[in-house]
């Protein structure tokens, strides 16, 4: 499974390779129409369109986010994951960020 960070909660991204992976293996995610409601300084929904090698414009809905992270990543494919997606994501703590949250996401690569 691949995985990468989505800084600050907005913006473009490069998946980082799985650690069995090629160092020269990567993905470019573009995140567009982000979208993320805070209630009481926790972050409560997130939504956005993902494009990736195996998705295009992919809806992904978390709504709602609690406890953070999520005890398994949120399957993107619509408001109820609906659709057979390799993708996921989930939102982490990261006080490293302005907003103290960041996103991770997933690509289930196929075996063999």
């Amino acid at each position: 499974m691949q995985f990468i960070t989505l800084a600050a909660l907005a913006g473009a991204a490069m998946a980082a390779p799985a650690p069995q992976a090629a160092s020269s293996d990567y993905e470019v995610l573009k995140i567009r129409s982000f979208m993320s409601i805070t209630l009481n300084g926790k972050i409560t929904d997130v939504e956005f369109r993902l494009t990736g090698d195996d998705a295009t414009n992919l809806l992904c809905v978390g709504a709602p986010i609690d406890p953070i992270p999520q005890p398994q990543p949120i399957k993107c494919g619509g408001v109820d994951g609906g659709l057979d997606t390799p993708y996921s994501f989930n939102v982490v703590r990261d006080e490293k960020e302005a907003s103290g949250y960041a996103i991770q996401f997933f690509h289930a690569l196929e075996s063999g």
